[in-house]
């Protein structure tokens, strides 16, 4: 059994996944290659890149005028479109990904993540054999809609899309009946195996158009290695960061804290409430401007953007409260780490949140966009350090049981088990 991986970053939450299952079945004893469109860079010793390599097509393989026309293309669906709506991509890309020949062999299964921005959907899943399983861990919508990465209030992904409302120039047969059309002629005859990290997607999922022939659809739960993101001293965290122990500290991060969707505007208008509170601290990790935080009005302590673990789960033990008002997410790495460091999360009644994020057992959650809430959320946890340690107990607990890369690893190996012995009862038939 030989799983090929492919994730187009080795940054952001899929990537982070992604690698986490990589390494974690190695250390099972799997054969396991991860794939991306540039490896990580090797400047932190602590990253390990074992089986991790750049896979790149010849550019002899760029078709130029198709190149051409993909971009006349994003300029006209992108043009006046809002900077608050999730991205949107084309399945299509100038390159023809077609799959190596030395990743064919019967026993390989091909497992894809986010794949966006780097896979051409009609060359790569032409080239790919009909008897070879694909397993799709799905980290947003984008699969089974026409386009978009978070559909929001809009459900034409289950009838093919158009009329779309995250597109200025919109009708029936728009680009994202267009896509549709390409999706589902990429995925016909493929034996796709959907795995999604929440039960909301999943559902979704389900419901879609695209993926009513998937073969399955089923719920694995991303992992953390529970033994370095733990509940570390609080006070010494603090003092590291150069914060003083007494202050209570508001954590909020993300890959890119100038992505709109994941809602620091949010946190600085609920800030702007709680104001008068004393002792009060923000820290914030991951790409940002510094004018995002001259706009918060409270004091904060930025570490821009930290991939290694220790160091991220130092952050998160230095935080009283995480908060993650994201306008739309799937399940998100960052509630998971927190919470395995012992930090209650607050955050929006949005996506897959609410299946770790329960309500007054691992941390308070409130309706989308609802700042008022979001700072009584926030303040509830500042004056009540009994309900902070208990939500802070039960998150650490819920970690332990659902979320470690034991489970993760375990539930992927059981996944292709039934693949492989499938596989091979396919190759019998066939003969």
């Amino acid at each position: 059994m030989i799983i090929q991986q492919f994730n187009t970053t080795a940054v952001g939450g899929a990537a982070v996944a992604a690698n986490r299952l990589h390494h974690g079945l190695l250390q099972r004893g799997v054969q396991s290659t991860l794939n991306t469109l540039s490896a990580p860079s090797s400047d932190d010793p602590a990253k390990d890149d074992q089986g991790v390599q750049s896979l790149r097509w010849p550019s002899h393989s760029t078709d130029l005028a198709k190149r051409l026309r993909l971009k006349l293309s994003k300029a006209w669906y992108r043009s006046g479109r809002s900077r608050e709506l999730e991205i949107f991509t084309d399945p299509r890309v100038a390159r023809r990904t077609v799959l190596p020949r030395s990743m064919r062999n019967p026993q390989t299964i091909l497992h894809l993540h986010w794949v966006s921005r780097w896979l051409d959907f009609p060359t790569f899943f032409d080239s790919v054999p009909d008897h070879l399983p694909v397993v799709w861990t799905l980290h947003d919508m984008n699969a089974f809609t026409g386009g978009c990465h978070h559909a929001d209030q809009c459900h034409q992904f289950q009838t093919g899309c158009g009329n779309c409302p995250q597109i200025k120039h919109r009708g029936p047969s728009d680009l994202s009946n267009k896509i549709v059309q390409i999706k589902q002629q990429a995925y016909r005859g493929k034996r796709l195996h959907v795995v999604t990290p929440s039960q909301w997607l999943a559902d979704l999922a389900g419901q879609s158009l695209l993926l009513e022939d998937a073969s399955s659809i089923e719920v694995i739960r991303n992992g953390v290695n529970t033994d370095v993101f733990q509940p570390r001293d609080k006070a010494a965290s603090k003092q590291a960061l150069g914060i003083a122990p007494q202050q209570f500290v508001i954590g909020f991060g993300a890959a890119s804290l100038g992505n709109p969707r994941k809602g620091l505007s949010d946190l600085i208008a609920a800030a702007e409430q709680l104001r008068s509170k004393q002792e009060i601290t923000a820290l914030a990790f991951g790409a940002s401007k510094p004018e995002l935080e001259d706009q918060m009005p409270l004091p904060m302590r930025s570490t821009g953007f930290v991939s290694n673990p220790e160091h991220q789960a130092d952050i998160y033990s230095a935080m009283d409260v995480f908060v993650l008002p994201s306008w739309a997410e799937n399940l998100p790495q960052t509630a998971i780490e927190a919470m395995a460091c012992g930090v209650p999360v607050i955050a929006y009644d949005v996506g897959g949140l609410p299946e770790i994020v329960q309500h007054q057992v691992t941390g308070l959650t409130s309706p989308l966009r609802d700042v008022a809430q979001l700072a009584k959320n926030i303040d509830a946890l500042h004056s009540d350090p009994a309900l902070r340690q208990s939500l802070s107990v039960n998150s650490r607990q819920l970690i332990l049981q659902h979320y470690t890369m034991q489970c993760c690893v375990q539930a992927y190996h059981d996944l292709y088990q039934r693949i492989s012995a499938a596989s091979q009862d396919y190759a019998a038939r066939a003969a």
